[in-house]
């Protein structure tokens, strides 16, 4: 929601994607949902959100002129929820 609106008022903006993804240790890797972690129990959920949007430049250069695409995305440490 929050990439949502932040891209709102961006010409040529599209709606974000977001994933969410599971590990037993931070940086380690993805796991399903239903995994029980060594010494740990539930796994950590992250939402990772992805956006992009198509920008024109602001000035013009030759070689330059037509609309670019931008793509960007974040991830999250969130409350883990079944």
């Amino acid at each position: 929601n929050a990439a949502t609106s932040a891209g709102s008022t961006v010409s040529g903006w599209s709606a974000p994607v977001a994933t969410n993804i599971y590990t037993c240790l931070p940086g380690g890797a993805t796991v399903a949902s239903s995994t029980i972690c060594a010494n740990y129990g539930t796994p950590i959920m992250y939402v990772k959100v992805q956006t992009s949007a198509t920008v024109s430049p602001l000035l013009t250069f030759r070689g330059i002129t037509s609309s670019q695409p931008l793509r960007g995305s974040a991830t999250f440490r969130v409350p883990w929820t079944p």
